[in-house]
C-alpha cells in the first residue's frame, strides 16, 4: 500500500491533494440515496433538500416580494 492510497479502490494521491474529495465520492460514504434518481448523500439533510427538486416544493417565501423558492 502506498502513502495516500485509498484502500477501497487502490487509487493513489499526492500528499495534500484530492484524497478527501475522492473518499467522499465512494457510495459507502454516502448512505442516503434518493428513491427517485439514485443520487447519494452523506447526510440525511442533503437528501431532504435534494428531494425538493423532484416534488417541486418551494418551502421559502420572500418577505419582500412574496415569491416562493
Amino acid at each position: 500500500e502506498q502513502p495516500n492510497q485509498y484502500p477501497e479502490c487502490g487509487q493513489s494521491f499526492l500528499p495534500g491533494s484530492e484524497l478527501v474529495k475522492h473518499w467522499c465520492s465512494h457510495p459507502s460514504t454516502r448512505p442516503f440515496a434518493c428513491s427517485e434518481c439514485g443520487k447519494r448523500f452523506g447526510e440525511s439533510t442533503g437528501l431532504l433538500w435534494h428531494c425538493l427538486i423532484h416534488t417541486g416544493e418551494k418551502p421559502f417565501i420572500c418577505t419582500n416580494c412574496g415569491q416562493s423558492f
